[in-house]
């Protein structure tokens, strides 16, 4: 955790492989009025469209030509934040989709990963799966469905067959 200033509290999670990095900002003031015209050409001159009915400077920072420091000419409120932590924040807020999809992939891997298969499991008889994966299921014998849907030959259609099997 890093305090700039007297209001504001910079908090860095994560690390460089954990399934999540980010950046809190805590006790940022509330929007600024700003000049609409010049963000505008601001904007235009970045390649990038112009904001018609107002919008967050966050929303703003989202997009992929504009940048933290960028932004700050408009709200004199921001911080002057070190460069790596307002790096931390753009990547946090350009990529937070994408981390939020990851994070929902990580967690669907977890479910299957608890999803134990029955050992002795004869994969021809289970309806809905292709050949080769009953064969390549037979000759791996995994252990759950999270290790089946890394197999090589197995389809995700393959795996929601396991599943459905699995739930009768």
């Amino acid at each position: 955790m890093n305090t700039l200033g007297n209001k504001l509290r910079v908090t860095v999670f994560g690390q460089s492989h954990a399934p999540a990095i980010g950046v809190t900002l805590d006790n940022l003031p509330a929007g600024q009025p700003i000049d609409l015209e010049e963000l505008n050409a601001f904007l235009t001159g970045r390649g990038t469209a112009p904001v018609t009915d107002g919008a967050p400077l966050i929303a703003l920072l989202r997009r992929p030509q504009v940048r933290y420091a960028d932004l700050r000419r408009f709200d004199p409120e921001m911080p002057d934040l070190p460069a790596d932590v307002a790096e931390q924040v753009e990547i946090s807020v350009k990529y937070e989709g994408y981390i939020q999809r990851q994070l929902q992939e990580v967690e669907e891997l977890r479910r299957m990963e608890r999803r134990t298969l029955p050992a002795g499991t004869d994969y021809g008889a289970v309806q809905g799966l292709r050949l080769e994966a009953r064969e390549k299921l037979n000759a791996v014998r995994p252990e759950n469905l999270g290790q089946a849907a890394r197999i090589s030959g197995v389809s995700p259609a393959d795996v929601a067959a396991l599943m459905i099997w699995l739930e009768r």
